[in-house]
């Protein structure tokens, strides 16, 4: 027959194992350390063929052949490496866009090469839109704050600058700034994020070098005649 416990006497309480939060330490295994630069340059390259909403701790260990751990260790969270690459390109179309205007001295030509610059940016980063409106435009950390406010002042002022100088020379009629900030992003953008629209124009071209050279022409040229002195009264 079972023995019935005393009266009075409490079984031995179960003892609990405290578990603390895992941090960002670094991996087990030295050997699998490697850089936080060799990490984003991976995830860049994922990026060109996959949408951002695919990058996951365990598809970016396997694509660059790394730990999961590193990471955790670098970035904390993928939301965290993420934001690391938006701004990352965010500063690399920055000088990508002085770059292309210091060698002109006219306007005209300034706001073309700006235009190219920027679709070039979108050649090489494929998800480029969506990338810096979800980790930069909508982010609530402070990496994201920083970045935005950076992004967008220092596009507009370099922006003002041009339109200034070419109301100065005569060539442009002075218009704000800002509208003309949001109107090029658009323009440029839908390039590529409507691109079941342009595949249905263009067909095979829809992907041509030439072809996007040529909207960056027709883009140029279709601003600066709405720029113009002469275009409106």
């Amino acid at each position: 027959m079972p023995v019935s416990p005393k009266a009075g006497v409490r079984p031995p309480a179960k003892k609990t194992i405290k578990r603390g939060r895992r941090g960002k330490g670094r991996p087990d295994d030295p050997s699998k350390l490697v850089g936080r630069d060799a990490i984003i340059r991976a995830t860049r390259e994922f990026l060109k063929t996959n949408p951002p909403a695919s990058v996951n701790r365990l598809a970016i260990a396997r694509f660059a052949g790394v730990d999961p751990a590193l990471i955790r260790y670098y970035f904390g969270t993928i939301d965290g490496l993420l934001t690391a690459i938006a701004s990352e390109i965010a500063r690399e179309l920055h000088d990508s866009i002085h770059a292309a205007v210091a060698g002109e001295t006219s306007a005209g030509g300034k706001l073309r090469n700006r235009i190219g610059a920027f679709l070039a940016m979108h050649v090489e980063n494929p998800h480029l839109n969506q990338l810096i409106v979800q980790q930069i435009l909508r982010g609530t950390g402070e990496n994201a704050l920083r970045a935005r406010v950076a992004m967008i002042e220092d596009s507009v002022t370099t922006l003002k600058k041009i339109l200034d100088e070419g109301n100065k020379d005569g060539e442009l009629r002075r218009v704000d700034a800002r509208l003309l900030h949001v109107a090029l992003i658009g323009m440029c953008d839908f390039f590529f994020t409507g691109r079941p629209v342009v595949e249905k124009l263009f067909g095979e071209r829809a992907s041509d070098p030439a072809l996007i050279e040529e909207y960056g022409d027709f883009l140029g040229s279709l601003i600066l005649l709405g720029l113009k002195k002469s275009a409106r009264k």
